[in-house]
């Protein structure tokens, strides 16, 4: 063995322990009662899109109970068994999962909420799960609990690819499609139980945005908000110091345009 090739492999290896890091294993807990609610809200955006962010207002806004585990960001798709999620950088890459039949949905309901119930966290009426492959799963989750309502987050795709490469070490080309793909499935599921926000018009105005979902999705607004945190008590948008890496570089058309980016 050569030793390019042994350098090539140590690179793969290390390529694969910071994946599996940034993708862990589901950590699994159940509940033999779960908790239901008469709403539920899902937001969908992309890893480094701000949907952390975003969860955080809204919870300063809205009586929502949460979710809090030992996982990155406190997603719950890795609390759970029910469905598979894809990677970072990947996920909008893999095949949609078709929604279940009518009849199997409320028993994937119940297991996803036995899952879940062990790491919510706060009062309220109604539950708030933020994962990123949730871009890819609007039609499953709508069949799951019907009644749903999501908030699709978009933020510029080269900042999103860019940002995620720190991650991943993925290539930007395949960054890239990996955006256009996820929200192009968002896109085609939209309804009237959706909305859609971008980052960088949440960072001009958070106030006036989150106003706006909260009357469009008829969500249930607290009677006194919370404190933000402090995390993110300062709102500033970093795109730029992204967009720079980006000069002269083309992708043509993507799904991007129908959130009104087009940059080329």
């Amino acid at each position: 063995m050569t030793l390019k090739s042994t350098t090539r492999r140590a690179k793969a290896v290390l390529r694969g322990l910071v994946n599996r890091r940034r993708n862990p294993l589901p950590v699994l807990a159940w509940s033999d009662t779960p908790r239901c609610f008469g709403r539920y809200l899902f937001i969908c955006g992309a890893h480094r899109s701000g949907t952390t962010l975003l969860e955080s207002a809204l919870r300063v806004r809205c009586s929502f109970v949460g979710l809090e585990g030992p996982v990155p960001e406190n997603e719950g798709i890795h609390l759970q068994d029910v469905y598979t999620g894809g990677g970072v950088g990947q996920f909008g890459l893999e095949w949609p999962l078709e929604p279940p039949p009518p009849d199997t949905a409320p028993e994937l309901r119940r297991r996803l909420l036995s899952r879940w119930t062990p790491w919510m966290t706060g009062e309220g009426e109604a539950l708030l799960e933020k994962s990123p492959p949730n871009l890819t799963k609007i039609a499953w989750l709508r069949a799951v609990f019907p009644g749903a309502r999501f908030l699709v987050l978009a933020r510029d795709p080269r900042v999103v690819s860019a940002s995620t490469s720190k991650w991943v070490h993925y290539e930007i080309p395949m960054l890239m499609q990996n955006w256009d793909r996820a929200y192009a499935t968002a896109w085609a599921d939209l309804d009237t139980d959706c909305a859609v926000l971008t980052y960088e018009a949440f960072c001009v105005d958070p106030e006036g945005e989150i106003d706006r979902v909260i009357e469009a999705l008829d969500l249930p607004v607290r009677d006194r908000p919370l404190p933000m945190p402090d995390r993110y008590r300062v709102l500033r948008n970093s795109n730029a110091s992204y967009l720079s890496k980006f000069e002269g570089m083309t992708f043509g058309p993507g799904s991007w345009r129908n959130y009104g980016y087009d940059f080329d």
